[in-house]
């Protein structure tokens, strides 16, 4: 049987109807967790929120858990997509990863990165779930997709790195420093810009006297 010029434009529409309110749910949920908390957020409000029904939640994320993560990861994707960007890799390796430290230190210390770190503090002891589903989508990701960067950087020769994941992770604690627990304290990170700059600079250079081939 053969698939009309019509069904096929209708099964496109329904395809990108569902995408349309997948995303306003995912933007309704992120929005109502950081202002309500996990626990007093109810699939109801997101609905609410958001339009469409509970069986359309349902499906597309299986339910509260679901929908916590997915959120989680839509943040870290937008948090990584620096990564993924053509540019970054074709730049000296001390301008890629001055770059890709800049973007790290900004989106780190962003208030709404900073609000969702503290909802899942907040209420990890009630729901532990969410400190799993957290970790696995947000701060192990990135690391994740930081480690398979700079592992490619070591098979170009540009890098000797051994432990791609160990080598991500120092990476990032050179560029955040003590400056999200200073924020996450509550406490304002004044910095110029030439400070920030300065600060990238040291912390790249750091890096790759440890890690450079």
């Amino acid at each position: 049987m053969q698939t009309t010029k019509n069904e096929t434009i209708t099964s496109e529409n329904k395809l990108s109807r569902r995408e349309t309110r997948r995303s306003a749910m995912l933007a309704a949920a992120n929005t109502l967790f950081i202002e309500k908390g996990y626990g007093a957020t109810s699939l109801t409000d997101v609905v609410k929120e958001s339009g469409g029904s509970l069986a359309t939640l349902y499906d597309l994320f299986g339910g509260k858990e679901g929908l916590f993560q997915e959120v989680v990861e839509t943040q870290c994707r937008k948090f990584a997509q620096v990564l993924h960007e053509e540019k970054v890799s074709d730049n000296s390796l001390d301008v890629a990863l001055r770059k890709i430290g800049e973007h790290f230190f900004h989106a780190i210390l962003a208030e709404e990165g900073l609000s969702f770190f503290r909802l899942v503090v907040s209420e990890i002891r009630q729901f532990p779930e969410i400190g799993a589903s957290f970790y696995a989508a947000g701060p192990n990701a990135v690391d994740t997709i930081l480690a398979d960067y700079l592992a490619n950087q070591t098979r170009r020769g540009r890098l000797n790195v051994v432990d791609p994941m160990e080598a991500a992770r120092t990476f990032i604690s050179l560029v955040i420093g003590q400056f999200q627990t200073m924020q996450l304290c509550g406490l304002p990170i004044k910095m110029t810009e030439q400070q920030i700059k300065n600060h990238l600079d040291r912390s790249v250079e750091r890096f790759i006297t440890i890690f450079g081939a």
